[in-house]
């Protein structure tokens, strides 16, 4: 047998469907090797990171109990026996309680011979009742395990500790926003427990991971990140929906006249409601179809605005590549290339591929990139008429970290359609700004852990918290992640995207980004920086302590002066948001 090197099951099955798809039979006959865009390191941290965040998840609600009793407890060969058929699932490992004591439990596995577990690796496992209650804290082994209980087990830093299998799923997806390869990919926790890739597969609402797309629909429609909406109560007849309609802000809350940017930071339903009916839902479904989502599966309703719309992790990341590429619509790709038995390439991917440079109009013509001596650099640019000063220029250039990233190129020349402008630059950049200042300040503050300020995201939870997401990304790397039930059914009242998404995020990037520079996008032309006092959005006067800076494209720059009234301390960097103060209605 081949030796596995990557734990990557979801992604090589989706590599064995499309090769049937594309020779049938002789796919798995004929002797094909397949490369893919994978990364190794990128995908065992995306296993390790899915993992660690369901079991957290699933720890947080207690212990089922032991999955199922034996009464063989010795000799070992019998345990063994026991044990044998019974699988390790994402690294957790079956094991046989053989006895229990007050401070300690000695268990047997098949693998490690016997386990002593102290008091404190069982201190987690208090008795699930549901989602939001729990038992009585353990004091004693015994309250946790008998002898003759299958139980589960895993070795961390600090020794062996109690362990179940999680019933919570979720998924990650990584993708190079350069060109839609995919850096990993995991569709569940364990391939071999449940075979649903939940990456591609399953469709779920996204909440408030939805709304940047409504913001740059309104951003693209004339509004600007200081726009002033009113944050207040709404009640609708909508016959789409129910007879009468009355979505509410998490806790029920209403901020009153609130900037745009700020409700984006907060994730204020109501003002996100009130873009949609503003911008009229036709054009934003019209809109939104520019970041790849299909508009027949897209409520025709201003729950659109909430994130009703039900879609894939994959789908997402899709989304959020086009803020992290500057307005570029790409595809994913997994398949880099293709050799026959005799060594030969029979297919090579072309994919579509962000050119800053490339001129208007020129979206899917071949352009060709050069790899020497591990530089890369663009050829032929003659034939598109640029100068090759212009390809050049360090601030337009295509970045030489891009194509290593993002493609497992080995040979010396590659080509690359050039990917189509679905946004303009400044509405991009501007909502790059505005998901930064949700990391910062807003409800995916927790990532502001890894010590970094390129990055951008926004969180998501669904009605009665069925559903946790967090998309982020920088101008290298766009990560989604999910969490949730199969059924589905609550993650528990405090599971919001941020408690129970935006970990995962956060042990998978912290660890692929660690030791890279900051990559952000570069400020585009057309745009203008305006001191504005952030009670009324409009231009600040001089001495005016109520103000701060906003960004505009030049055209909807404010000209008149507010003068406020009120001296009262709203800056968003004084006001962290709680991270639970978003989900659908």
């Amino acid at each position: 047998a081949i030796p596995v090197e990557v734990e990557a099951h979801h992604i090589a099955e989706m590599v064995r469907a499309e090769m049937i798809k594309r020779f049938g039979d002789a796919a798995t006959t004929a002797g094909y090797k397949v490369y893919t865009t994978i990364r190794a390191k990128n995908q065992e941290v995306a296993n390790r990171a899915l993992r660690r965040a369901l079991t957290e998840y699933d720890q947080r609600h207690g212990f089922r109990g032991a999955e199922s009793t034996t009464y063989i407890t010795r000799p070992k060969s019998q345990a063994d026996d026991v044990l044998q058929d019974i699988p390790k699932i994402g690294g957790l490992v079956p094991a046989l309680v053989i006895s229990v004591e007050a401070a300690e439990a000695r268990v047997l596995t098949v693998d490690y011979g016997e386990i002593a577990l102290g008091l404190d690796s069982v201190k987690w496992a208090r008795r699930y009742i549901d989602e939001n209650k729990k038992g009585a804290e353990v004091e004693h082994i015994s309250d946790v395990l008998q002898p003759g209980d299958i139980v589960r087990v895993i070795e961390r830093e600090t020794g062996w500790h109690l362990s179940q299998v999680p019933e919570v799923e979720g998924a990650l997806v990584s993708m190079a926003p350069a060109d839609g390869a995919l850096l990993a990919l995991t569709g569940g926790f364990d391939f071999w427990k449940n075979k649903y890739n939940r990456a591609g597969q399953a469709k779920r609402q996204a909440g408030s991971s939805f709304k940047p797309f409504i913001y740059s629909a309104a951003l693209d429609y004339g509004f600007t990140p200081a726009e002033i909406i009113d944050d207040a109560p709404i009640v609708r007849e909508d016959d789409s929906l129910e007879a009468e309609w009355r979505p509410e802000n998490y806790g029920g809350k209403s901020h009153g006249p609130t900037r745009m940017r700020e409700a984006l930071v907060k994730s204020i339903n109501l003002v996100a409601i009130r873009l949609l009916r503003d911008i009229r839902i036709d054009y934003a479904l019209d809109y939104v179809t520019r970041f790849g989502f299909a508009i027949e599966r897209l409520p025709s309703n201003l729950s659109l605005a909430l994130g009703s719309a039900e879609v894939s992790p994959i789908e997402m990341a899709v989304g959020y590549s086009v803020f992290a590429n500057g307005g570029f619509r790409v595809d994913p790709y997994y398949i880099d290339r293709i050799f026959d038995s005799s060594g030969q390439v029979v297919f090579e991917a072309t994919p579509d591929r962000v050119c800053h440079v490339c001129e208007k109009g020129m979206a899917g013509e071949l352009r060709v990139l050069e790899k020497k001596n591990g530089v890369l650099s663009e050829i032929a640019v003659e034939s598109v008429g640029l100068s090759q000063e212009s390809v050049l220029r360090p601030q337009y250039r295509i970045a030489q970290r891009d194509l290593g990233e993002s493609t497992s190129m080995s040979n010396t020349r590659r080509q690359y359609r050039v990917a189509k402008r679905v946004l303009d630059e400044r509405n991009a950049w501007l909502m790059g700004t505005m998901l930064r200042d949700v990391v910062r300040f807003g409800t995916g503050r927790k990532a502001m852990a890894l010590g970094r300020h390129d990055l951008s995201g926004k969180t998501g939870t669904t009605n009665e918290q069925r559903e946790a997401w967090f998309s982020g990304f920088n101008s290298d790397v766009v990560t989604t992640v999910y969490v949730g039930f199969d059924d589905p059914s609550s993650l528990g009242q405090w599971e919001t995207g941020a408690r129970a998404a935006l970990p995962m995020w956060i042990y998978y990037m912290g660890e692929v980004l660690q030791g890279k520079p900051s990559s952000v996008l570069r400020q585009p032309d057309g745009l203008i920086s305006v001191r504005i006092n952030k009670q009324t959005g409009q231009r600040a006067a001089a001495n005016d302590p109520d103000s701060i800076d906003e960004f505009f494209r030049t055209e909807y720059a404010p000209v008149d002066t507010a003068f406020s009234e009120s001296s009262e301390e709203t800056m968003l960097e004084q006001e962290p948001v709680d991270e639970a103060v978003e989900q659908l209605f």
